[in-house]
């Protein structure tokens, strides 16, 4: 799917500190100050905020800094073509760092490693595990699933989340499968961190450009401050299925059932990836596109659609046979508590247009923003540097976010809810990060992860 182009910082031969690298870091450095001052409205709108607090800087700068350690290794590395030869190296020095930066977000709480089970344990910041308790048979209670009372989190979402702390609560018992939970989420979260490298191909083949995107997507502040949620885990899912569905519209016939199976795993712990249809959909369009352009068969996107769609079918329909879970029941009670719940909250539409897309940059780390527009501004303007595919994919994924932000479908706590959606944007920005030279391009880095550092410092994200 990938469509060769050329290294940005290779056709460029680097991009100096020029003054868009300059805004960059002045845009950055201004929120650190402004975030530090805990300026209004940074932390949220009135009807939604992320409390302020004070962590203490240093101690936070501490727990963050192992995480720095292979980060940094790495991205030396990088720099020798021997490296970029071989990027599983890299990538397993990334995805280490990904993770000791959210040990290091545990252990910056007043409660330390303890915070890890009271935030899985919580009936208010999941409730998935403490609804897990009441799991005395699988089969009955997947069978009773749409009528059962359940907690605030819970009764918006498929079984998936209860399941998954069922299965540890059962192994390692009430006590110690909150904390086995809780790891287990870290280590599929930091897959992300290799997934990244492979999705990164749906926009180009040069291994440098690439690597950038799992070194930026370890840092990525929304991936490490809502640690232990599941929405960490949830990128990963999205980028999978993208992936999936990218081999499913060149007529692979394995990928149509694992797009299926890929779709029927997404919607059983959340039915909020749905809403990356519309880039699911140029996908198609452009495959069918390419194809008639090319002498292919433009059916074969139509049947890898049909055959995916079934697949998702059949292993819903062998659930139902296996349990008698029934997902349409699920998925219209879903629908309910979910009005019944935006009813209650009086999230204004008019005010969360505006606010849902800054809280979603601000998960990214505020830098994605610049980082954003630049690489938009040069795709558009600058074939040299960008194909005119690259460019249209960057802006497929950028009116992905746009129209989630317009429909009203998940408003507010966008940080966290709209994490799904990160990768979509994070491959453009680590691609325009690339284009710098190695002194601006380590500058943005390091303020990347000092934003990260205040973030958790000044801002409460996950509360149990």
């Amino acid at each position: 799917m990938a469509t060769p182009t050329a290294n940005p910082a290779t056709a460029a031969g680097y991009r100096a500190f020029s003054w868009k690298t300059a805004f960059t870091f002045t845009v950055g450095l201004g929120f650190v100050a402004a975030t530090l001052l805990q300026l209004e409205p940074l932390n949220g709108p009135w009807y939604w905020k992320w409390a302020w607090r004070d962590l203490g800087l240093l101690r936070t700068a501490l727990c963050l800094s192992t995480g720095l350690i292979p980060l940094t290794y790495a991205l030396i590395r990088t720099e020798e073509p021997s490296w970029g030869e071989r990027p599983w190296k890299p990538i397993a020095l990334f995805t280490l760092a990904n993770l000791l930066f959210q040990a290091g977000s545990i252990l910056a709480e007043a409660q330390s490693f303890r915070f890890l089970k009271l935030v899985i344990a919580s009936p208010t910041a999941t409730s998935y595990y403490q609804d897990a308790g009441g799991i005395t048979g699988l089969g009955s209670w997947l069978a009773s699933y749409p009528s059962l009372e359940l907690g605030l989190h819970s009764s918006t979402h498929p079984p998936g989340p209860i399941v998954f702390c069922w299965i540890f609560r059962s192994v390692f018992g009430d006590h110690y499968g909150a904390y086995a939970a809780g790891i287990a989420i870290a280590l599929l979260s930091s897959l992300g961190v290799a997934v990244s490298y492979r999705f990164s191909a749906l926009w180009t083949t040069d291994r440098r450009s690439r690597l950038a995107v799992p070194a930026l997507y370890a840092m990525v502040p929304g991936f490490i401050v809502f640690y232990p949620e599941f929405d960490q885990v949830y990128a990963v899912v999205s980028m999978l299925l993208i992936l999936s569905w990218a081999g499913a519209i060149e007529g692979k016939g394995e990928y149509w059932i694992l797009t299926g199976f890929l779709l029927f795993l997404a919607t059983f712990f959340t039915y909020s990836l749905l809403t990356l249809g519309s880039f699911l959909l140029y996908l198609g369009l452009r495959a069918a596109r390419l194809g008639r352009e090319n002498g292919g068969a433009i059916p074969v996107v139509a049947k890898a659609a049909g055959f995916s769609l079934l697949s998702c079918v059949l292993f819903y329909l062998a659930l139902y046979v296996t349990t008698g879970f029934n997902p349409l029941l699920t998925f219209e009670r879903s629908l309910t508590n979910q009005k019944r719940f935006a009813e209650l909250l009086n999230r204004p539409y008019g005010t969360c247009v505006v606010f849902d897309l800054y809280d979603f940059f601000l998960a990214a780390g505020i830098l994605a923003l610049p980082l954003l527009l630049s690489f938009l501004k040069h795709g558009g303007s600058d074939r040299d540097l960008r194909s005119k595919e690259d460019f249209r994919l960057a802006m497929a994924g950028v009116i992905t976010v746009v129209i989630v932000d317009v429909s009203g479908l998940l408003r507010a706590e966008t940080a966290r809810v709209w994490l799904f959606l990160q990768p979509l944007v994070l491959v453009p920005v680590a691609r325009e990060l690339a284009g710098h030279r190695l002194v601006p391009r380590s500058i943005l880095m390091a303020l990347q992860w000092l934003i990260l550092v205040v973030l958790k410092a000044r801002m409460t994200f996950v509360q149990p």
